[in-house]
């Protein structure tokens, strides 16, 4: 590294303050919530990438249970050369969404009737932004900024269990090439339970890296993280970072994650979810408290598809 390179950093890194550190690590842990899912998903219990699982119609034995909703989910891969098909069946009279989130948590798509009126059922490709592959005829194009995403098909059970069973089976997913698939980052193994302090910075940049937070102003607070990371290297800071996290950043993220759920409408649920703009602090207490959270729009809604409005339940 350049003396002078060196000397901005020096620079940088003694301006951070306790609210810099604060926010930095805040800001982080966000994107390794989700990145220790991956890690978990792929390494522990065996997902393939671009494969869909289809969870038992009614099951509660899986980490994100819904009697009323069966489920299918799957690890998105994409490249330069290789999109990811999705097959939506016809579905007329019942609810059915497939939510394409990126690897920060945040809502990508919402592939539905509501959304794309014209185009609410048949063939979907995830693709790479900016790759140029061939895709099958009627086939409805969404682009990503990331070469990795999640996805949940949620479809109404509705009266009929085998009736709803049968249609979940006709979600289908395949990758169009062999995308080259990028190793999760090595990060400090932790639970929601034992969050990590100063030794998540280790990796903090080449985390950054790995995927990119397409909300608009980012670029201030992943400086912080640059600063931070390179600061946490010093002997001489790195305890008083690590304090600051466990005395101030996590006990604020905790209390935050407590006064969650005031209401929409009415209705108890995330006052934000799904999307965040430059509520980074939002972002990553949802990360924590629920991840893979879908947007208000998709989540409050009546057998007639309207957003449920709690001030018109009748009085008792």
């Amino acid at each position: 590294m350049r003396k002078e390179d060196q000397d901005q950093l020096e620079e940088r890194d003694a301006a951070l303050s306790d609210a810099d550190i604060s926010d930095a690590y805040l800001y982080l842990l966000g994107r390794l919530l989700v990145l220790q899912q991956e890690h978990v998903d792929t390494r522990s219990i065996g997902f393939r990438w671009n494969e869909l699982v289809h969870r038992e119609a009614g099951s509660v034995g899986w980490s994100r249970p819904n009697p009323d909703i069966a489920c299918s989910d799957a690890w998105i891969a994409v490249d330069e050369s290789s999109c990811t098909i999705i097959d939506v069946p016809p579905i007329v009279d019942r609810y059915y969404t497939v939510h394409v989130l990126n690897m920060w948590g945040e809502t990508v798509a919402n592939l539905n009737e509501r959304n794309y009126p014209a185009h609410p059922w048949g063939r979907f490709a995830l693709c790479l932004a900016g790759s140029q592959v061939e895709l099958p005829p009627g086939t409805h194009r969404i682009d990503m900024q990331g070469k990795k995403a999640r996805v949940f098909a949620h479809l109404e059970i509705g009266e009929d269990l085998q009736v709803a069973a049968a249609l979940q089976q006709r979600f289908m997913m395949h990758a169009t090439g062999s995308p080259v698939i990028d190793e999760a980052v090595d990060m400090f193994v932790f639970t929601n339970e034992t969050l990590p302090g100063v030794e998540c910075l280790e990796t903090a940049i080449a985390v950054l890296e790995s995927d990119p937070d397409v909300n608009p102003n980012m670029g201030v607070i992943q400086e912080k993280v640059r600063a931070l990371a390179v600061a946490a290297g010093d002997p001489t800071q790195r305890a008083h970072i690590d304090a600051v996290i466990r005395h101030d950043a996590l006990p604020m993220l905790r209390q935050r994650a407590a006064r969650l759920g005031a209401g929409v409408n009415g209705w108890c649920t995330y006052r934000a979810g799904g999307t965040y703009g430059y509520d980074w602090l939002m972002r990553t207490v949802v990360n924590l408290s629920a991840m893979w959270t879908n947007t208000s729009n998709e989540v409050l809604r009546s057998e007639s598809n309207t957003p449920l409005d709690g001030s018109r339940t009748p009085a008792a």
